[in-house]
């Protein structure tokens, strides 16, 4: 068994040492073990873009009258596979599963143990599975996932007779092959990067400004305006500092800020931002000091909701160009602004945008 532990503790200790420091994390618990006297608790962490690592454990110490009991202990790493956005929406996972057990006068799924109502049982499992899974994401703080999976649990165990100090009269091994997992859990979201406050700079030429909705990449030096300016120059003692944007037109599902490649033109521009940044990054007469991305929503919805979507694409974007460019890490930051008023027009626009409750509407 120590050998087991072993093997479970290094895995996740190996996982847990590969998690980026700025990702966004989560703890849980399982409502549907909860509601069944097992205390359950795990964490979540993003590795990659598409990736994440889960971990959940659950214990239960109780023993209930006439000696029914279902003690145990288990712990349960999964890898984690999102095809769209990381941790929301759909996912397939990996897991091993290990733990400890004690059982008596209890009757369990699948005939596991077909004669746990006669005998006491001792004993250890451990083994593996996949799971299918789905996550909803609430708001920036509260989220909850379903899952189910299978897999195969090789189990080693000592017979009693009932009784906590019942006589041993026998032990065994008993592969188990069906259901590994079954979750409902509440999920309390944590750790995402605060957008960082843009520097003040002056700029002494602005030329026409970009009216694009969506997000937009700035780079080296961000602007006060509240829409990015295009390419603008300034000298300052006798360096030149060169203030380069670039607007990143994506299309995204409706109130979402999941970037889907599949979706449109979406790969194309993608491409074309990673030539962009490239361009720069690999000209060794210039030095990039700082990616700044700023995202927008269109206007339709409350204005709350819009200013939290416009956070989250910006974010995102900020995502795809880490998992893309990973040195380049440590230079980006991002922002939202909410709604891009300044890019639509129609009538009556100047007596809406006057209206004192426009934010709170």
């Amino acid at each position: 068994m120590k050998r087991i532990l072993t093997l479970l503790t290094a895995m996740i200790l190996t996982s847990a040492v590969t998690v980026r420091a700025d990702e966004a994390a989560s703890i849980k618990t399982n409502l549907l073990y909860d509601l069944g006297t097992t205390i359950t608790l795990g964490a979540e962490a993003g590795i990659d873009r598409h990736f994440s690592i889960d971990v959940m454990g659950a214990y239960n110490p109780w023993t209930f009258s006439k000696g029914v009991k279902f003690k145990h202990w288990l712990l349960q790493p999964e890898l984690r596979w999102w095809p769209g956005e990381r941790m929301n929406g759909h996912f397939l996972g990996v897991h091993l599963i290990g733990g400890e057990y004690n059982l008596n006068r209890i009757q369990l799924p699948y005939d596991m143990y077909p004669s746990t109502l006669d005998y006491r049982y001792e004993g250890w499992g451990i083994g593996g599975g996949i799971a299918y899974g789905y996550r909803w994401n609430f708001n920036r703080r509260w989220a909850m996932e379903g899952s189910v999976g299978v897999g195969v649990i090789h189990s080693s165990y000592d017979r009693y007779t009932c009784g906590d100090c019942g006589e041993r009269i026998g032990s065994g091994t008993k592969t188990y092959v069906g259901p590994t997992k079954l979750a409902l859990s509440l999920i309390y979201r944590f750790g995402a990067k605060e957008p960082r406050k843009p520097r003040v700079e002056t700029v002494e030429r602005i030329v026409e400004r970009l009216r694009v909705d969506t997000v937009y990449i700035t780079r080296e030096v961000p602007m006060r305006d509240t829409l990015i300016r295009n390419l603008t120059d300034t000298i300052r003692e006798r360096q030149k500092v060169i203030h380069a944007d670039y607007a990143l037109r994506l299309v995204y599902p409706l109130s979402s800020s999941r970037i889907d490649p599949m979706l449109g033109d979406n790969a194309a521009r993608i491409d074309s931002l990673m030539a962009f940044i490239d361009r720069y990054a690999d000209d060794p007469m210039l030095r990039i000091s700082s990616i700044d991305i700023v995202g927008y929503s269109s206007l339709e919805g409350g204005a709350a909701r819009n200013l939290t979507l416009s956070e989250d694409r910006a974010r995102a974007a900020a995502d795809l160009i880490e998992s893309l460019r990973p040195e380049l890490a440590h230079l980006i930051y991002s922002q939202g602004k909410g709604e891009d008023w300044d890019s639509v027009d129609f009538p009556g626009k100047r007596a809406i945008m006057a209206d004192p409750d426009l934010d709170s509407r």
